[in-house]
């Protein structure tokens, strides 16, 4: 079972990153790739970059380019290895094998790699195995009876739910496969502290959405999902008088997916490939989208609230200001940060923004950076005059970062939608004597 070989390794090498490089070698020992013929990797993000790290010798120097469909990537480099389009690596490399390793979308990229000429023998799809089934086992052996595992969520890229039950109320939190893989995996007491007292310490009370009273005057609501024009076709709309589709990163594609569109009016469309969500998020702040409404909101096009029409329609009844995930516990948020990003200086130059433009943010950057809580993906729903007061912090922040580094590089990767999740933590921890916030769970759209 994985997670013993892992606990195993984790002991012996007590170092977090050997671990870890141990299994993704195991993973790709059933991806054939022999011989001698040239190799395109397609897929330029977190699985491409840890697939690369763990070819071999042979393998890396028969590797020749990437391909991705992502246009604002051709023409730059990923280890001083030139990013191109898939049409274009086949006309220069009509003898490569064409290696996918995408999180998602595997099947549709091969049958568009065939569809452009490529022999379906020359293609392999690089899958991670299914590790939630071990990496729940082995957190139920670690937590004991103090934590439970919510087997029933459908937890999204192995993220399992895990419960408290010594206390009077649930209290929610998630646990990153980084834990899993190897980090402090000889150390007794990484889930011995009291992280729920922890988390309120730092963030305040919290309440759970599903006990809401679905009674009383009902508020408005928008929440606003950001497509991309890679989005799944099986995706439904709940709700079209609450649900609003925006195409984001609109300016870096000729796809008209959606009626609104972020480089409508004001915007940073162009910088998608940088900002992620949040380039819909700016769209809604500088253009006042929804002002009449009480709540505002952001999902994903393949992540959604686990919530009720009539709890969205009673949130001020029950006095919420703010819905957002649930926490996610890392041992050390900074790595984590790192981990996706590849820099740490990113983290700096952020703590550099707060102090120089919102000063008295510090003390919450302090206690943020020390403590254990990630709340990702940049989702939430806020009451429509803190979405304006949380926007012009976020992006206060996140437009010192940009220009930071626009003085110095080019940067064309996804720090600084990272980046927000982190500065949402820290707008939370500010407020956190101001404003009532509530959790709800993440639920992903699976596609096999």
């Amino acid at each position: 079972m994985m997670c013993c070989q892992v606990k195993e390794r984790a002991v012996k090498y007590k170092n977090y990153e050997q671990a870890r490089a141990e299994i993704w070698k195991e993973l790709i020992g059933g991806l054939y790739i022999g011989g001698e013929s040239p190799i395109i990797l397609f897929g330029c993000g977190w699985m491409g970059t840890e697939l690369v790290k763990c070819f071999g010798k042979d393998i890396r120097e028969r590797l020749v380019g990437f391909c991705d469909n992502n246009k604002s990537l051709w023409g730059t480099k990923k280890y001083n290895i030139e990013i191109r389009s898939p049409k274009e690596s086949l006309i220069l490399f009509p003898e490569a094998i064409f290696i996918i390793a995408i999180a998602r979308g595997a099947l549709e990229v091969k049958k568009q790699l065939i569809d452009i000429g490529i022999a379906e023998e020359k293609i392999r799809v690089f899958r991670l195995n299914d590790n939630g089934v071990a990496i729940r086992g082995y957190l139920s052996e670690r937590l004991g009876a103090k934590y439970e595992i919510d087997y029933d969520f459908p937890a999204e890229a192995d993220v399992p739910v895990v419960r408290s039950v010594d206390r009077n109320e649930k209290r929610d939190f998630r646990v990153s496969i980084d834990e899993y893989l190897g980090r402090r995996l000889d150390n007794n007491e990484l889930f011995d502290a009291p992280v729920i007292d922890e988390y309120e310490k730092c963030y305040g009370k919290y309440l759970d959405i599903s006990e809401n009273k679905n009674e009383g005057e009902e508020n408005s609501v928008i929440i606003m999902i950001a497509k991309s024009h890679m989005d799944y076709s099986n995706m439904e709309l709940d709700n079209p008088d609450i649900y609003i589709p925006i195409q984001a990163g609109s300016a870096l594609t000729d796809k008209d997916i959606c009626d609104l569109k972020d480089n409508q009016g004001e915007n940073i469309s162009d910088r998608n490939y940088n900002y992620c969500e949040c380039s819909v998020l700016y769209w809604a702040w500088k253009n006042g989208f929804a002002k009449e409404y009480q709540y505002l909101g952001l999902r994903h096009y393949r992540r959604k609230f686990e919530i009720s029409v009539e709890q969205l329609r009673h949130l001020s009844s029950n006095g919420i200001d703010i819905v957002h995930l649930d926490p996610m516990y890392h041992e050390d948020i900074r790595a984590r940060f790192s981990f996706h990003t590849k820099n740490d200086k990113d983290w700096d130059v952020m703590k550099q923004a707060i102090h120089t433009v919102f000063p008295e943010y510090d003390e919450a950057m302090r206690i943020y950076e020390n403590q254990h809580f990630v709340i990702g993906y940049n989702m939430s729903i806020l009451r429509r005059d803190i979405f304006d007061d949380y926007c012009n912090f976020l992006f206060g922040v996140l437009t010192y970062v940009e220009d930071y580094y626009l003085k110095r590089c080019d940067r064309r990767d996804r720090y600084l939608g990272f980046l927000a999740e982190n500065l949402f933590g820290i707008y939370l921890i500010k407020n956190k004597n101001k404003y009532t916030h509530a959790v709800t769970k993440l639920v992903p759209y699976i596609k096999y």
